[in-house]
């Protein structure tokens, strides 16, 4: 009986082959392994990133909204001058934070403009604004309120946010990019506040249009006159300069204010050529004092 031999060289080579084979699996699941600690290492350094932003915008938010009417009367005390905004920018780790506390009671407020002059009228007179201060971008109101399907009483018409002004309210066109610059929707037209215009921060084309027409355009260009040459006196003095009667003064001491009681910031946080915008806005109401946060 013969016995058949596997001749030594063919059984090193088997063996050879077995090995390459157990090397190329451990390889190939070394580099899965090494493939998913680098992408969770990846994801651990953006949701590190991500959380840094988040406290840096919150940190932000919390010292300078509340403040916001303090920062307006400083830059004023500096310059002079009425200020409805200002600009700041800060640097906290990676990321750069431009922030811009506004005054909302310097600008035009649409929800007051739906409830007095309804949807039409108000929808012309912010249009009418944006095209004096040069923006260009179509007005396209879209309130809530009286127009809202819930059923109930109705309630006046009135804007929550920029999306129910114009079509397309993107940070890009919301965002004031320059410093005291009258560029975008949101310098000039507001959603918040008791409606009231500050007699001291708003533009000249804005008090046309909030006190229209209860006083014509000469009338408000005298107002701005005055307070220009009189900057100590107060509202009741500057009217009491023009001839207005009775009604004409009760209705636009109505429509204006000396205090604001509505703020906002914008906060533009920039890293590596990328940016995040929020908007938070702080309303007073008497004992109430509510915020509101919109995010890009």
């Amino acid at each position: 009986m013969k016995r058949s031999a596997v001749h030594p060289r063919r059984q090193a080579g088997y063996v050879l082959v077995t090995v390459l084979m157990v090397l190329m699996i451990a390889a190939s699941v070394l580099s899965i392994a090494a493939s998913h600690s680098m992408r969770a290492a990846r994801h651990g350094l953006r949701a590190q990133d991500e959380l840094q932003r988040h406290w840096g915008q919150i940190s932000v938010t919390a010292v300078l909204l509340p403040a916001a009417e303090t920062l307006l009367q400083s830059e004023e005390a500096r310059t002079a001058e009425a200020t409805a905004s200002r600009r700041l920018i800060l640097r906290l780790g990676p990321g750069t934070y431009t922030a811009v506390v506004a005054d909302e009671q310097s600008k035009l407020n649409v929800s007051t403009l739906l409830g007095r002059d309804g949807k039409l009228n108000a929808q012309r007179s912010a249009a009418a604004l944006l095209r004096k201060m040069g923006v260009s971008t179509e007005v396209r109101l879209q309130p809530s309120g009286a127009s809202s399907r819930d059923p109930g009483p109705e309630v006046p018409a009135y804007a929550a946010s920029f999306s129910q002004i114009v079509p397309e309210a993107t940070a890009g066109l919301l965002f004031p990019e320059q410093e005291r610059s009258m560029d975008s929707p949101a310098t000039v037209l507001s959603c918040w506040g008791d409606g009231r215009v500050h007699y001291r921060r708003a533009s000249l084309e804005v008090l046309q249009h909030a006190l229209a027409p209860v006083l014509d355009v000469a009338d408000v260009g005298r107002l701005v006159q005055w307070r220009i040459r009189s900057p100590r006196q107060g509202l009741g003095d500057a009217l009491s300069a023009l001839s207005l009667t009775d009604t004409q003064r009760g209705l636009a001491e109505a429509r204006l204010t000396e205090q604001s009681a509505c703020h906002s910031l914008w906060l533009k946080t920039t890293e590596q050529n990328r940016s995040w915008y929020q908007l938070s806005v702080l309303v007073r109401e008497q004992d109430d004092v509510r915020r509101l946060d919109f995010t890009w």
